[in-house]
């Protein structure tokens, strides 16, 4: 369904999944386009803190509590709003 054979006149098949789209939104359905906000915007808010050297030691940290606040009250502010 969402994939074309061409035949090459060599015999070789060339098979074009989803119309060379991205497979997985037009094959698989995706993300929707909240969780590629929230998403993104975790990801934009945490580089932001690590630029303003929020973080004093190198390695793995969890997002700042205030960060993960702050992104999941606007989410459920626009939620409300809708």
């Amino acid at each position: 369904m969402h994939h074309d054979v061409y035949a090459q006149a060599d015999g070789r098949r060339v098979v074009v999944l989803a119309a060379t789209r991205m497979i997985n939104l037009v094959a698989g359905g995706g993300n929707p386009i909240e969780a590629m906000d929230l998403g993104l915007t975790l990801q934009t808010r945490s580089l932001a803190a690590i630029a303003s050297r929020e973080f004093t030691e190198a390695g793995v940290h969890p997002v700042p509590a205030g960060i993960d606040r702050r992104i999941a009250s606007a989410f459920a502010d626009q939620l409300a709003a809708r």
